[in-house]
């Protein structure tokens, strides 16, 4: 299990692949909290920058900010290199509510007590909402000169 919350630690770096952080000095002294997200890094990478986060004392809280498969591939990251103690996931009534976030699968992810659970069936764990994503399917769009698109 993982605790979750719904904002960044304060002064910690969000939405960043990760390359930067261990090639710079300076950078190295001041990130405390290592915040990639695995979307945009990618799960191997992801899972380095956090042991190597975890091996110089800092925190490895991944920051989502994607949908549910995001979500479920930052928090298996997280749970299997011993991250924490937060996972930043959006969440931001009324808008931006756990069933929006997550309409690709068959239920929305929901923390329970400030806890978020992996689950223990093989890969993610993701199980999708198959007329969902039928009726969200685009086969083509096709982009004019003028901006304007249209699916073929």
């Amino acid at each position: 299990w993982v605790r979750v919350h719904h904002a960044p630690p304060y002064g910690s770096p969000t939405s960043w692949d990760g390359r930067k952080s261990f090639g710079d000095a300076r950078l190295r002294s001041w990130i405390k909290k290592h915040q990639p997200d695995v979307v945009l890094s990618g799960l191997w990478r992801g899972r380095t920058i956090g042991e190597l986060a975890l091996r110089r004392g800092r925190w490895y809280t991944p920051h989502t900010w994607t949908d549910g498969i995001g979500l479920l591939a930052n928090l298996h990251v997280c749970a299997g290199v011993g991250g924490g103690p937060y996972l930043e996931y959006p969440h931001d009534p009324a808008g931006w509510t756990a069933r929006r976030r997550d309409f690709m699968l068959a239920a929305p992810l929901e923390a329970e007590d400030g806890v978020l659970v992996a689950a223990a069936t093989p890969g993610l764990g993701i199980v999708l909402d198959e007329d969902a994503v039928a009726r969200t399917r685009v086969e083509r769009m096709v982009v004019t000169a003028d901006g304007t698109a249209h699916t073929s």
